[in-house]
């Protein structure tokens, strides 16, 4: 449960300061960087993960193999939450 509530509290917080970047800029300069940043610092741990294994699982940096069937669930949840933003 507090994982859960950690979660919707930086969802907000990077909702709001999305929201704050967006204003008096273009949209897609905005979201190109959010989600350009988003990438690299991931890939960051990614790349940890390949590089040193040894490493990565000892400080939690586990990243699995997922089934293709999985992948096309997870894009399906995505367009459904883009609706939904874009309708609110």
């Amino acid at each position: 449960m507090y994982l859960g509530l950690l979660a919707a509290l930086f969802l907000g917080l990077h909702n709001l300061c999305k929201k704050h970047a967006v204003r008096g800029n273009e949209v897609f300069p905005v979201l190109l960087g959010t989600v350009s940043s988003g990438f690299l610092f991931v890939a960051t741990f990614y790349g940890l993960s390949i590089f040193y294994p040894e490493y990565a699982l000892a400080h939690g940096y586990n990243f699995q193999s997922i089934a293709w069937s999985t992948h096309g669930f997870i894009f399906i949840k995505s367009a459904i939450m883009l609706r939904a933003q874009a309708d609110s």
